[in-house]
């Protein structure tokens, strides 16, 4: 399974999440929903993951991104399974996410009402906490290991 490098002690050895800052958090926490969002992408395709927004096939977990319709700055949303899907790169990385295509898309996944709601938090503030994060990390890592088992058969 894929994993972000942990920050470092003096020692060497990964720092407790406890021991660090919000930012190294966010850092950590987005790993492991990329992580999570392309798992199940690949495991709900039975090995076959196609592109959210050009409907390419797409390879190994490696090869693609965990894509965000709304742009990962906005922190309200940066987290929501909603707003994620698997992205190849090139409409990642290259066309800016394909956002028209995208919320088309998501309309037909999510609904109307779920999409112009995520769109209402868009330059608000969110109330993120560094225990809520913790929590959260601890909960998505759990949730990986179960998932890094499962494609183990795929």
């Amino acid at each position: 399974m894929m994993r972000v490098k942990l920050p470092r002690a003096k020692g060497g050895a990964p720092r407790k999440l406890e021991e660090m800052k919000f930012r190294e958090l966010i850092n950590i926490f987005d790993g492991e929903v990329s992580y999570f969002v392309r798992a199940s992408a690949v495991i709900n395709g039975n090995g076959l993951t196609r592109c959210v927004t050009c409907d390419k096939p797409m390879g190994e977990i490696t090869k693609f991104d965990c894509g965000h319709f709304i742009s990962r700055e906005e922190l309200n949303t940066r987290f929501d399974l909603r707003n994620l899907g698997p992205q190849c790169t090139v409409c990642n990385r290259h066309h800016e996410g394909r956002k028209a295509v995208y919320r088309q898309k998501l309309i037909g996944r999510e609904g109307l009402e779920a999409v112009l709601e995520m769109e209402s938090k868009v330059g608000k503030p969110c109330f993120l906490s560094h225990d809520d994060l913790i929590k959260s990390i601890r909960g998505y890592r759990a949730k990986n290991k179960v998932l890094a088992e499962k494609m183990k058969g795929i």
